[in-house]
């Protein structure tokens, strides 16, 4: 994982972060409402990290795929002009 894919990881962390903390009003326990809201943004950008590199992952090998497929097809075609 390169230093461009932390960024998947950090930036919805600190945007739900942010506005979970600009949406706290409650004042009877602030610090177990600072605690849920860090957790629930920590969770949050775990999923949406993983869901990226999931997708990349499924998307390179897919690339893979079809350029070891690329060029069978092309022999094949080659060999069957009559």
């Amino acid at each position: 994982m390169s230093e461009q894919d932390i960024r998947y990881f950090l930036l919805p962390a600190c945007i739900i972060f942010i506005l979970g903390i600009a949406a706290m009003n409650s004042v009877a326990s602030p610090l177990l409402n600072f605690f849920i809201v860090t957790l629930i943004s920590c969770i949050t950008g775990i999923i949406i990290g993983t869901a990226y590199q999931l997708v990349k992952l499924v998307a390179g090998n897919i690339r893979t795929y079809r350029a070891k497929e690329s060029p069978k097809k092309k022999m094949g075609t080659q060999y069957n002009k009559a």
